[in-house]
């Protein structure tokens, strides 16, 4: 088990479990130093949004490879953060009413402690493929699959994009 701290301020951390050997070493010339590298079974992401909105990711799988500094860590981490219930007409105005679904928010880290890169994704386990393609849909960019996750993750609902309200507002009227 090995916790790392990611923010001090906002008590950000990741708490890794795994397999692996890795040395910590101090030398008063090089300072602290850590070498090895872990094959993670589970864990958990903890981070802040804005500040304000603390959630906790699940860690699926990964890897963390120490080769001298600890911030300079290289990081292959798959976490999931699952909304139970978001509904589809935030989507589209076809969806049926009340439709709810669960939906799980995927990241990937990669990168170093000190410098990782995000990579957003969405999946619906329980959807039916109608339901699916539906998401895939509404994330075929990059931007829209980050503002979808965004929107799930921070408010826990789809993202409404304003030509759908204008399209709601027209066939209402």
């Amino acid at each position: 088990q090995l916790r790392i701290y990611t923010n001090t301020i906002t008590n950000d951390y990741i708490d890794l479990y795994g397999n692996g050997q890795v040395n910590a070493i101090y030398d008063e010339k090089e300072g602290f130093s850590m070498k090895g590298n872990l094959d993670l079974s589970r864990g958990t992401y903890k981070f802040t949004m804005q500040d304000i909105f603390p959630k906790e990711f699940a860690i699926r799988s990964g890897t963390l490879n120490f080769n001298g500094d600890p911030f300079l860590a290289n990081l292959n981490l798959n976490t999931l953060y699952t909304v139970p219930s978001a509904s589809l007409t935030d989507l589209t105005p076809t969806a049926e009413r009340r439709k709810s679904v669960k939906v799980n928010c995927l990241m990937d880290i990669t990168g170093t402690l000190q410098n990782p890169n995000l990579t957003f994704g969405l999946e619906l386990p329980d959807g039916n493929e109608e339901e699916r393609e539906l998401l895939a849909s509404a994330t075929s960019t990059p931007e829209q699959t980050n503002m979808q996750f965004i929107y799930l993750v921070g408010i826990g609902k789809f993202y409404t994009y304003e030509y759908y309200n204008q399209q709601s507002e027209s066939q209402s009227s």
